[in-house]
């Protein structure tokens, strides 16, 4: 199509269907339809598993060559987007980007929780040891989700893509907890043997941090009365997330800390010391009017805030305006 004044055109490009995919696509949907209606039997049920193997295997391989068909498409048209403004767009680009950005996403918010991560850490403990046991313990529980997520099939979405920059910062909190418990004790008791040690740090924080683990999977699950897929996916995702990050801070974390061994005591000078907690609990207890005061003040703003608020369902505004979607 060429406009009137011959400087706008549209070229229409229709890739090869599979038929093959169309053909699964039908019965899988035809079977779920029913599925949704009324009870499927046996054969029907062992049928729908099937058709939604091959369909699921069918798909990924489109996926892929669509992929490459696009990236070839795109190189083409490349040597001629300095004669004038081009732009390639369809469901099929859509869609290619989206996976694009959301396997982006994962890394991108992965290396960056990581970075900020062991700042944090080296910043508060200053050692090697508690800097490295929080962080094997993320992989740990990172790697045992990914995976669970792998082999159930469970496909991440834009909604969904930072599910594991939050299971990392869950889980190193978890395990802050635990460190600042077991160096609180190693200075009280000297005298005790790693054991000890360990089994009391243990003992001591698996209720408050079950407590914080069970009130945070609740208000993710809340998410899954939601008529968003998406939404529901990312909640159910994140409850068990919580749950892994959870038992792997009281399983990996103390074996790895009884395997390192008990660290030597020393005296903790001033300088040493984290001086943050320290200055909030003289400014909470020599201005605590001043900070009553300021807190109505900022629940007034907030409250005043919210009912300016508004939902944003644009599905272009999602994403950047240099990207071609």
């Amino acid at each position: 199509i060429v406009s009137a004044d011959g400087r706008t055109a549209a070229l229409l490009l229709g890739l090869v269907e599979n038929e093959q995919h169309d053909r699964l696509l039908k019965s899988r949907n035809k079977l779920r339809a029913k599925k949704w209606h009324t009870d499927l039997s046996a054969e029907e049920t062992r049928t729908l598993k099937r058709i939604t193997a091959e369909y699921d295997q069918v798909h990924e391989a489109i996926n892929e060559q669509r992929h490459l068909d696009i990236a070839h498409i795109r190189d083409i048209i490349e040597p001629y987007r300095q004669h004038g403004v081009i732009h390639l767009g369809g469901l099929p680009m859509i869609t290619d980007d989206m996976v694009t950005f959301v396997r982006n996403d994962l890394i991108v918010f992965g290396g960056g929780v990581l970075v900020f991560l062991i700042i944090i850490l080296t910043a508060i403990f200053r050692k090697l040891r508690w800097i490295v046991l929080p962080l094997l313990s993320c992989f740990y529980a990172g790697l045992i989700m990914t995976g669970v997520l792998g082999l159930i099939g469970w496909k991440v979405t834009v909604i969904s893509s930072n599910f594991l920059a939050l299971m990392l910062i869950i889980t190193i909190s978890m395990n802050i907890h635990l460190i600042v418990r077991y160096l609180q004790l190693h200075r009280d008791h000297p005298g005790d043997d790693q054991l000890a040690l360990v089994r009391t740090t243990t003992h001591k924080m698996v209720r408050p941090c079950l407590y914080t683990a069970l009130t945070t999977i609740m208000g993710f699950s809340s998410l899954v009365v939601s008529d968003i897929k998406p939404v529901i996916d990312f909640g159910w995702m994140m409850s068990a997330g919580l749950a892994v990050a959870f038992t792997t801070s009281f399983l990996l974390f103390p074996t790895l800390l009884l395997v390192m061994g008990k660290t030597r005591s020393k005296p903790t000078a001033d300088s040493d010391r984290f001086l943050l907690p320290l200055y909030l609990a003289r400014l909470t207890e020599f201005h605590g009017n001043k900070v009553l005061v300021l807190a109505v003040m900022l629940a007034v703003v907030s409250v005043a805030g919210i009912t300016l608020l508004r939902v944003e369902n644009s599905f272009i505004n999602y994403f950047s305006d240099d990207t071609e979607i």
